[in-house]
């Protein structure tokens, strides 16, 4: 909230404010570079989600979020927290078994190919009739 507030704000003549303002938003633009900056394909569905995570190399595990289709593919299994989360799906790319509310949090992939296609930024639907 307060990186929002700095956005607002930015036109105050107070240089200590100014400063506070400006590192507040170099967190916050970071952060955002860093959620951009992860492998997430968009998918139709929880099924779709596993087969994506199946065809790429190096994925582990995977979290599904039917609410805006992004499929968060895991590479880091070592830094990943189950936590509590309504509506999202976590699972594993070799098993046929999906926690229901669960969000394998962190550890995820910094790229990935899916579909001889560079899925980092890219946020449009995964064609899977495609073979990777």
């Amino acid at each position: 909230m307060k990186h929002l507030f700095c956005l607002l704000n930015t036109a105050v003549p107070r240089l200590r404010f100014k400063m506070k303002c400006f590192f507040s938003l170099l967190v916050l633009f970071s952060t955002l570079s860093a959620i951009l900056s992860i492998c997430a394909p968009r998918v139709k569905s929880l099924n779709d989600c596993r087969e994506v995570c199946q065809r790429v190399v190096g994925c582990y595990g995977f979290n599904y979020v039917p609410a805006n289709k992004l499929c968060f593919l895991k590479d880091k299994p070592w830094r990943w927290r189950a936590i509590s989360s309504l509506g999202s799906f976590s699972g594993f790319a070799g098993f046929n078994l999906t926690y229901e509310n669960t969000d394998f949090n962190q550890g995820d992939m910094d790229d990935c190919i899916v579909n001889q296609k560079r899925m980092v930024k890219d946020k449009k639907l995964v064609n899977l009739s495609n073979k990777n």
